[in-house]
C-alpha cells in the first residue's frame, strides 16, 4: 500500500483570519493555552510548526516561553504568531 501526502492551502487576509484558524489547525478549541505558530517559507507567511500548551502558573511562565522558542528554532522560521486563549475564548 503506498501513500502520498497532501498538502493542504489555507489562504488568509488578515491576522484575524489566522487566529480563527487555530482549532482547525491543532484539532480542537484551545482554552487555557498558549499557541504559537511558526512562520517561514521563502514569503515568511508559510504557516510551520504550530504549538499548543497550557497556560503556565506564573512561577513557570519563563520556562514554558523558553520550551516554546527552543521548539521554533528547530523550525528555522522568520517569524511567530503568539495567541493566548482563555477559558472563555
Amino acid at each position: 500500500m503506498t501513500s502520498t501526502a497532501t498538502t493542504s492551502v489555507l489562504r488568509m487576509a488578515d491576522p484575524g483570519e489566522l487566529i480563527a484558524s487555530v482549532p482547525t489547525l491543532i484539532g480542537f478549541r484551545p482554552r487555557e493555552s498558549l499557541v504559537l505558530i511558526a512562520l517561514g517559507g521563502a514569503s515568511g507567511r508559510r504557516i510551520g510548526l504550530t504549538l499548543r500548551v497550557d497556560l503556565p502558573p506564573p512561577e513557570h511562565v519563563r520556562a514554558a516561553a523558553v520550551y516554546a522558542v527552543r521548539c521554533l528554532v528547530s523550525d528555522d522560521v522568520v517569524g511567530a504568531v503568539v495567541v493566548v486563549f482563555g477559558a472563555g475564548d
